[in-house]
């Protein structure tokens, strides 16, 4: 009578745990079979976030980090960044004049913004995979 009372705790233990391990970015989880197979870089492996939480805790990051009048790049879905509050001195272009490269690991989708000279500033990554990268371009 124990045993799936036992089984029932263990599973939803399981479940919360894995809510704790990717919250607030539940729409990049993968299962732990997918996680075994490929237990690191899955941003390289599969597609594995669709703006949302990533976008808005990197725009916060920009508005507190940003120097004065910057210009952000933002070659995946740039068009989502109204859905979120930045500084009014925020310029997106992604042009020599950029300061900024932000986009979500959607690699397929970046554009050749590679051979720019940028550091990585911030990243944002569950799974020992990252969902968001900053990177500040040296001019």
């Amino acid at each position: 009578m124990w045993v799936p009372y036992g089984a029932l705790l263990i599973i939803l233990f399981l479940l919360l745990r894995e809510v704790f391990l990717i919250h607030p970015f539940e729409g990049s989880y993968r299962n732990e079979l997918v996680r075994f197979i490929f237990p690191r870089d899955l941003d390289h492996q599969f597609q594995i976030e669709y703006w949302g939480p990533t976008y808005k805790q990197g725009m916060d990051w920009l508005t507190e980090n940003a120097e004065p009048n910057p210009v952000i790049c933002v070659p995946v879905a740039g068009i989502l960044l109204n859905w979120y509050p930045g500084r009014p001195d925020f310029d997106f272009d992604c042009s020599k004049r950029t300061n900024y490269v932000m986009f979500f690991t959607r690699y397929t989708e970046t554009g050749n913004f590679s051979s720019l000279p940028m550091e990585p500033v911030y990243v944002i990554s569950r799974y020992d995979s990252a969902l968001l990268k900053i990177y500040k371009v040296r001019n």
